[in-house]
């Protein structure tokens, strides 16, 4: 087992995982990205080839998996960044989720019923949800720390099987 570096409280072995983790996170995210490409194109083609684009139905799968890129995007740039508390991403992911779903509701309330803006509707209830969001979670972040930064629950658990296993190592 290795031992600390002076510069790193981790083993060399701990950081090998937490490297092999981003790797394999950031893979993931490209094959999917690659996935919703390569899909997307071909339904494209398919809608053009088959009905010469009428009706225009390749932009609903297009928009839907649009949000599941953006929300796995936003899930691996909170890990390689370091963001945790699930307050925190929880946060983040219900924002990025609403920002690449509005204008994907957008793009299929222009394709299905133009005359009348009916995402509107979903659009700005989800809005005030993901506001809400904010404010709960500034609220209660901010009555947890006494308006000091706390670690979050998480956070905490963690430090304490940390002390516990340090505790194992040296006895």
């Amino acid at each position: 087992m290795s031992t600390s570096t002076a510069t790193s409280p981790f083993s060399d072995e701990e950081l090998k995982h937490v490297a092999k983790a981003k790797i394999l996170h950031k893979m993931a995210f490209r094959i999917h990205l690659a996935a919703y490409i390569c899909v997307n194109l071909a339904l494209v083609a398919i809608n053009y080839l088959t009905s010469f684009f009428s009706p225009i139905w390749f932009v609903y799968p297009v928009a839907g998996w649009f949000i599941g890129i953006v929300v796995h995007g936003t899930v691996y740039a909170l890990y390689v960044g370091g963001t945790s508390g699930a307050g925190r991403v929880g946060l983040v992911v219900h924002a990025a989720a609403y920002l690449a779903s509005a204008p994907a509701l957008a793009v299929i309330n222009y394709f299905s019923s133009p005359g009348y803006p009916w995402c509107l509707w979903p659009v700005g209830f989800w809005l005030v949800g993901v506001v809400i969001h904010g404010m709960a979670y500034k609220a209660a972040a901010s009555k947890a720390s006494g308006g000091a930064q706390k670690k979050s629950w998480l956070d905490q658990g963690v430090d304490k099987e940390m002390t516990k296993i340090k505790a194992k190592r040296q006895g």
